[in-house]
């Protein structure tokens, strides 16, 4: 059984000691023979494999075909030239400041040069220094620019708008200068997060072809089930056997936790690969992508927005709306589409809208529990201990400890973030019911009024009203008087109708009333 590259971006390590590879290199070579053009840029998620893919690129180039030796492109028509490559990681660029990072980046490129025994001295900018190297390189055949992660110096500081501008201007003159020297350059592939406008960043490089959302590259990174089950069946067969259970089980688990990101209008999806390869590693269900880095600045937008995170899971955005971004304008939802947080669930061909939503439970769950930690005071375990409460309330019909577990939560959340509005307090019990893990339903429509919340788990149905400025008595009578009830009746499942007013006073859960259908 072959060992699992965990947390190895090198193509040629990867072979070179035999690790597990995911044969990508039939779309690379549609990439690399200029079928789809020669000028590219790639968008996605952190740790989804685009350092590995930049790595293999630069092999191929090389032509170290040794490498490729029982691959897809191995056996095909590809011609093994070598040339020159110009490879260029920018978050290995530390840039703490505009300064740093220009001196860094300086750095970077006499490095390059050195390696190629071209003298630079001469060229006292970032600028000179990329043209006469690309220049004295393409002397006897042009170059290949393989740029990744190109926004990382951008996103280290995106709650600091003044040294994100700083940092753009250097960027800007040095993509300007890659612009003039394209006809030098053969082939232009270029990764990151997030794309940023041609006039933040890319000054003009409008020979850029853009992956991100093109099905030609909707499974270029990330494991499709057809790859899951012919890379890593021994490892999953060897879980079943430990773990005792079977072998569709696992793959339902991993499915379940890791799959779900479609990344472009057909509805094909792929699982997170950092994640996939740390489950099969540790043979444990953890949330691994997300404790590989915390989305501060995205939480934070969330709460100077006053977005509503329930709104989240159904989020809407126009084809036009997935537009670039400028530096000072940071729009939510197709921030989190592009970071990851979000994905594609269906195209609306009439509308030319995206329906979005979690890709799965791992991204989920570790979304609103961090959430959560940054809205309250409670700490992380706290969170996990009232939820396992919590779940077994739910579950067993016991509301008196459910309300009770569920003051804890308001109680912990400071008063500065409290506000006057009944929205506000849905949104955390909308969170909260996300984290117990029962199926929720926030503000479900109904042919007579909306439902604030419904909650289903395997034998329970409860069907939850808010009132703000009312009691409980009026929130439980709504339902009854609107029939709330009725779709669920046909479920055979307990339904219970829940009245919850709030008590503004103490900022809190007030009273409670429930009635068993």
């Amino acid at each position: 059984m072959q060992r699992l590259p965990v947390g190895i971006q090198s193509f040629d390590m990867i072979r070179e000691h035999n690790l597990v590879y995911v044969d990508k290199t039939e779309q690379i070579y549609d990439l690399v023979t200029g079928k789809m053009g020669y000028y590219f840029f790639l968008s996605r998620p952190r740790r989804f494999g685009k350092s590995l893919l930049v790595s293999t690129l630069k092999e191929l180039f090389h032509g170290n075909r040794q490498l490729f030796e029982s691959l897809w492109i191995a056996q095909s028509d590809y011609h093994w030239q070598e040339h020159q490559v110009i490879h260029l990681d920018f978050s290995t660029i530390s840039s703490r400041s505009s300064e740093e990072f220009h001196n860094n980046f300086s750095w970077e490129l006499d490095q390059i040069a050195t390696h190629w025994n071209i003298d630079l001295s001469k060229a006292t900018t970032t600028q000179s220094k990329f043209k006469t190297l690309v220049t004295q390189l393409a002397q006897s055949k042009k170059v290949v620019l393989l740029i990744d992660e190109y926004d990382r110096p951008l996103l280290q500081h995106v709650t600091n708008i003044a040294l994100m501008k700083e940092i753009q201007a250097i960027m800007s003159d040095f993509y300007a200068t890659v612009k003039a020297m394209g006809n030098k350059i053969s082939f232009l592939f270029m990764t990151g997060v997030i794309k940023f406008s041609k006039t933040s960043v890319f000054s003009g490089m409008n020979n850029l072809i853009d992956l991100t959302l093109s099905p030609d590259a909707a499974t270029l990174l990330g494991y499709t089930d057809t790859e899951i089950d012919h890379c890593f069946q021994p490892h999953i067969e060897m879980i079943a056997k430990e773990q005792g259970v079977s072998i569709a089980n696992v793959k339902d688990n991993i499915r379940h936790w890791y799959n779900g990101y479609q990344f472009s209008k057909i509805p094909q999806t792929v699982y997170n690969p950092f994640s996939v390869l740390m489950y099969l590693q540790t043979k444990d269900l953890r949330n691994y992508w997300f404790e590989t880095g915390t989305p501060t600045f995205l939480v934070n937008l969330i709460k100077a927005k006053q977005y509503n995170v329930e709104d989240l899971d159904h989020a809407e955005i126009h084809t036009d709306s997935l537009a670039a971004f400028e530096i000072e304008t940071m729009r939510l939802i197709p921030l989190l589409l592009q970071t990851g947080y979000l994905t594609i669930k269906s195209f609306n061909t009439e509308t030319s809208n995206y329906q979005l939503g979690y890709p799965n439970e791992e991204t989920k769950a570790s979304f609103l529990l961090y959430f959560m930690e940054m809205i309250t005071t409670a700490q992380t375990a706290d969170i996990s201990n009232a939820i396992a409460r919590l779940t077994k309330a739910t579950n067993s019909g016991n509301l008196e400890e459910f309300f009770t577990t569920l003051k804890i939560f308001f109680a912990s959340v400071p008063y500065t973030m409290q506000l006057p509005q009944e929205k506000y307090y849905q949104s955390i019990f909308y969170v909260i019911l996300s984290l117990v893990g029962a199926y929720v339903d926030a503000e479900v429509a109904t042919n007579d009024g909306r439902i604030d919340c419904t909650i289903t788990t395997p034998e329970h149905i409860y069907i939850i009203e808010f009132k703000l400025n009312d009691n409980e008595v009026t929130a439980l009578r709504q339902i009854e008087e609107k029939k709330y009830y009725q779709e669920f009746l046909h479920t055979g499942k307990a339904i219970t109708l829940v009245g919850v007013s709030f008590d503004m006073e103490q900022r809190n859960i007030g009273r409670w009333i429930a009635k068993k259908m």
